[in-house]
This record gives C-alpha cells, sequence and structure tokens, in this order.
C-alpha cells in the first residue's frame, strides 16, 4: 500500500477527477470517429504534409562541463519532475546557469 501511494504521491497514477472528465469526453470522442472517418482522416494528412514550426527559444542553453551538480533529492518538492530527465546534460547546465543549488 506505501508503494500505491508513493505513485500517486509522484503523479504517476492519474488523479480520480481528471479520469472521469477523460472517461466523460470519450464517447463523444468515439462517436465522431465512427461518424466521420474521412475527415479525421484528411485532417491527419493535413498535419503531416503542414508540420508546425517553432521558432527559435529567447534562452540559449550553456554548454554542459564535468562535475556540475545535479539532483539528487528525493523529497516531495525538491525531486525531478515525472517524465523529465534530470541527467540530461542540457537540463543540467540550464540548471546550473539559472542559479540551482546556490544558496542564499
Amino acid at each position: 500500500m506505501k508503494m500505491f501511494r508513493d505513485w500517486v504521491d509522484r503523479g504517476y497514477v492519474i488523479p480520480l477527477k481528471m479520469l472521469k472528465v477523460t472517461l466523460n469526453a470519450l464517447p463523444p470522442l468515439i462517436k465522431a470517429l465512427v461518424k466521420h472517418p474521412i475527415y479525421i482522416a484528411k485532417s491527419n494528412r493535413e498535419a503531416d504534409e503542414n508540420p508546425p514550426t517553432y521558432g527559435k527559444p529567447s534562452y540559449e542553453i550553456p554548454e554542459y562541463e564535468p562535475g556540475m551538480k545535479y539532483c539528487k533529492s528525493n523529497e516531495k518538492y525538491l525531486r525531478p519532475t515525472h517524465l523529465c530527465n534530470p541527467h540530461a546534460k542540457e537540463i543540467i547546465a540550464l540548471a546550473n546557469k539559472l542559479g540551482a543549488y546556490q544558496v542564499d
């Protein structure tokens, strides 16, 4: 039971309210898919032909240097975000540039 509680705290399990909203949205979505499959196929084809273009970000990611500090904490508000790799070199370099691990 403790392991399940940890999963809920870390956000691995979908909250009950969000699950209800998702399940309530499924019947109309399935109805639209069954009733209008051609429109869905056309819109998917259009999305493949015209992929979105993204501009250059307004910041620069610094170079990673060996020896930079990274997050090893498992405390509730200090642990890494779910589905974000905290050991990626870009994440570590940007965190150090923004002043992480510096005590005021």
